[in-house]
């Protein structure tokens, strides 16, 4: 069987391995983050204790109450549905609660070995301008299972840009940039 899986991987020349490159769990040892998002863990602002002689807790500092606005607004901006054309059709549908959907409808050799269209089920958290995606499981269960274990269930991208039109996500593990555009609902 593991000599199959291999045999499959060389046959597919890599359709199916790159167009789910994001699936593969994040190896790299350094934490990525957007440049443009502050450092939320800076040190609070800290009160004068002579004024209080109970001290109460530190206020939040500018910055950081900042770098939850942008995280919040790119939250907001990342819900909907988003194409990409990577060895076949990719479509994901982020949704409020923390759950997504991606379609993949598979070109040449993918069609063939796993059928025309998969449908994998994912939960997502957006951290310090990290996408961190997690696969729950997918349709057909039993291409979603192989490719989960071929794969890994979990990826790491960094969000490069998001406006209303245009998402720009870069893995974090082989650094490659998707660049995807948003649907109609």
């Amino acid at each position: 069987v593991r000599l199959h899986h291999h045999l499959l991987l060389i046959a597919l020349g890599g359709t199916v391995a790159s167009g789910l490159a994001w699936w593969q769990a994040a190896q790299s040892p350094h934490r990525l983050t957007l440049a443009a998002i502050p450092d939320s863990t800076a040190t609070p602002v800290e009160s004068d204790a002579s004024n209080t002689p109970t001290p109460g807790p530190a206020p939040i500092s500018e910055t950081a109450s900042e770098a939850e606005e942008l995280v919040n607004q790119q939250r907001a901006q990342l819900l909907g549905r988003w194409e990409d054309q990577f060895y076949g059709r990719r479509v994901f549908e982020f949704h409020d609660d923390g759950t997504a959907t991606m379609e993949l409808e598979l070109d040449s050799v993918g069609k063939l070995l796993y059928g025309p269209k998969l449908r994998f089920f994912v939960a997502w958290e957006l951290k310090d301008g990290i996408l961190n995606l997690k696969m729950t499981g997918g349709e057909p269960s039993d291409s979603a299972v192989t490719l989960a274990k071929l794969f890994g269930e979990s990826s790491q991208q960094r969000v490069e840009s998001i406006t209303a039109d245009e998402l720009q996500l870069r893995s974090l593990d082989s650094q490659k940039l998707y660049k995807h555009r948003r649907l109609a609902n």
